[in-house]
């Protein structure tokens, strides 16, 4: 099977003030949709990989499932992560767990 995307997002944790994401535990994706350990990764780190890189979220309910695929958006010239591609800030990753 291929690699559906190069990475996976299983948590992400939020600034101080609670309005956008600063970092996230991205998952190398092996083969298919099989992936390694999380290791934590910043907000721009992974707006600088989105430029050549597919990134969908996962999330643990009974088992590990694929969740949506991870956009980089901009808004008022600032850079965000989001799973809607449609220019708020709002979308941030499908809910998933924080840390």
């Amino acid at each position: 099977m291929s690699k559906i995307a190069n990475y996976f997002i299983s948590k992400v944790r939020f600034n101080t003030a609670g309005t956008h994401i600063d970092r996230v535990i991205q998952h190398d994706v092996t083969d298919g949709n099989n992936f390694g350990e999380g290791y934590e990764r910043s907000r721009s780190q992974v707006i600088d990989s989105l430029k050549t890189n597919v990134y969908y979220t996962i999330f643990n309910q009974n088992g590990w499932n694929l969740g949506s695929k991870v956009h980089h958006v901009k808004e008022y010239g600032k850079d965000y992560i989001s799973t809607d591609p449609n220019e708020t800030k709002k979308d941030n990753l499908d809910n998933l767990p924080t840390f």
